[in-house]
């Protein structure tokens, strides 16, 4: 089944914990998918396993598709976040779980081509960024459809923004030394790449201020999960928790450590 992530619009999920933290992290991410989203390039973010790569572009892209208010400048609507699976590795599957998460009807008969045509028409002037999530997935031939779906559109300079993001060996397949010609094709259309991107201690302090959770005790508990496999997915998960046991008060270091328990923040 397609994972598809409907990204907020303006008056949604206006607490602090959806807002965009200001942590090196989100402002690494943030930094290339912008830059994606306006020029058009193809973007490329790893990181480690369980860094929290899947909730830094979940919260950048939150950011990027806020509608636009009286006062401020938007950076628009149109941006897609798809998360790739194991089960769409190949070209054809990987293809039409992409045309599902974007609103085509596929059928069985459909070849790989009749799809990237499909899709390549959507994307035309109606995305600004497309984001795919879990791209060490993709096998090289889906990447290389993406690529051929990008290169067809920017002849037409109509092309979206498009950003690759997966762990450490999806880096490696594109831009390594033993890359293959294919992937040689693809690396030498990034625009922007951040590269092992993780959570740091000056992160944590960030979000801890971000939230006004005060206190030495409750940043090194903070900062525990942090360092635990997930890493900025276990602190956001672990903050909702609490706000909602608060309840509207002040999270203290005992909130947390309940949040903690309830959650499994810590192994």
């Amino acid at each position: 089944m397609t994972k598809v992530v409907r990204l907020p619009r303006a008056n949604e999920n206006s607490n602090n914990t959806a807002t965009l933290w200001p942590t090196t992290v989100l402002e690494a991410m943030e930094g290339v998918m912008l830059a994606s989203y306006r020029t058009g390039m193809i973007g490329l973010l790893t990181a480690p396993s369980g860094t929290g790569k899947t909730t830094a572009a979940r919260m950048v892209a939150a950011k990027l598709n806020t509608a636009p208010d009286e006062d401020e400048c938007s950076y628009g609507q149109e941006v897609i976040y798809i998360m790739m699976t194991r089960a769409t590795d190949k070209t054809r599957p990987g293809l039409a779980h992409i045309a599902d998460a974007l609103g085509i009807y596929t059928s069985r008969g459909d070849c790989p081509q009749d799809i990237m045509r499909s899709i390549e028409f959507k994307l035309e002037g109606q995305t600004s960024l497309l984001i795919l999530d879990e791209a060490q997935f993709m096998s090289a031939d889906l990447l290389s459809a993406i690529r051929n779906i990008w290169d067809r559109l920017e002849t037409r300079d109509c092309n979206p923004g498009i950003v690759l993001v997966g762990t450490e060996s999806l880096h490696e397949r594109i831009c390594g030394r033993r890359r293959s010609e294919d992937m040689d094709a693809l690396s030498g259309r990034l625009g922007q790449k951040m590269v092992n991107l993780a959570i740091s201690e000056e992160d944590v302090r960030a979000v801890c201020k971000h939230l006004n959770i005060m206190g030495e005790k409750e940043f090194a508990l903070l900062y525990r999960v942090g360092r635990e496999r997930g890493g900025l997915h276990n602190i956001k998960r672990v903050v909702e928790m609490a706000e909602q046991i608060a309840d509207g008060k002040h999270i203290t270091l005992s909130t947390l450590k309940t949040s903690i328990a309830v959650t499994g923040g810590l192994v």
